[in-house]
């Protein structure tokens, strides 16, 4: 006899430190437990679906914030790589089946390694969306009207070699109201990192027209970004290396990043 009538054999587990289902082991999630859930397919290409996450906005009104899901593809479809952006409230189907829109990437490309939500760039009232293909040394920038709209519009990101195996939203560096954002190389080759204006992202972007850029001879270039440390107002990017062994982090002052220019992971003094 229990006195939850939530906690009973065959009950879905949920996060709350109450053993649900009542198998021994409070907590233990699985893809059963899940609210929703999809599932990519082989022959799908959307291979390794779930890579990458991101929340976006309420695109088609249900009140619902949506959900862009990456997976970087398989032997079947080359490694293209796939982007479906879904309705929190659509689990249970083929996400081809229920996007809300969608693309692909060209063969090779592993779209959808890394994805981030970048906010507003074009000031219209939806958020765009930045998805990693590092296998052609990029990524795209879907358009948020356009997902709302039941498409998936993109503008083409190239960046330094490899890069797109990470990306990340940098927060208003220049001070123009819209995000900036970056692309690194992660593990995927030598150091390298790109950072674009947002509010010049529309025209598609290029490593000539990084707003700031840096370049190494070590594995990674995963960064973070977004957030005031020193409280002047700009927000600091943190820039990950793997240098002789060791990791090493540097710190890229907001001020310096919005200046412009490239630099050398040794240009920064404030390192971990």
């Amino acid at each position: 006899i229990y006195s939850d009538p939530l906690t009973c054999d065959g009950f879905p587990e949920i996060w709350d430190a109450v053993d649900r289902d009542c198998d021994g082991n409070p907590n233990k999630m699985t893809i059963s437990d899940a609210s929703a859930s999809w599932y990519g397919s082989y022959t799908g290409n959307d291979g390794f679906l779930g890579m990458s996450l991101a929340v976006m906005d309420d695109y088609d009104g249900d009140g619902l914030r949506s959900l862009a899901v990456g997976g970087y593809g398989n032997e079947a479809d080359g490694y293209a790589g796939r982007l479906y952006v879904l309705d929190a409230d659509t689990g249970g189907s083929k996400p081809a089946d229920v996007a809300l829109a969608s693309t692909s990437g060209v063969g090779g490309a592993y779209l959808g390694m890394d994805m981030a939500n970048v906010g507003d760039l074009d000031g219209d009232g939806w958020s765009e969306l930045l998805v990693g293909a590092p296998g052609v040394s990029g990524g795209i920038l879907v358009d948020g009207a356009s997902v709302a709209g039941g498409a998936a519009g993109t503008v083409s990101i190239t960046g330094p070699d490899k890069s797109g195996f990470d990306a990340v939203a940098l927060g208003d560096l220049d001070g123009d109201g819209a995000q900036e954002f970056g692309l690194g190389t992660g593990w995927g080759g030598s150091l390298d990192f790109a950072a674009w204006s947002g509010a010049g992202a529309a025209a598609g972007a290029t490593p000539d027209t990084a707003l700031f850029a840096i370049s190494g001879s070590a594995d990674s270039g995963h960064s973070l970004g977004g957030i005031d440390l020193d409280g002047d107002g700009v927000p600091e990017t943190l820039v990950a290396s793997y240098t002789g062994g060791s990791g090493v982090l540097a710190l890229v002052d907001g001020q310096t990043a919005a200046a412009g220019g490239t630099f050398d992971f040794a240009d920064f003094d404030w390192q971990i």
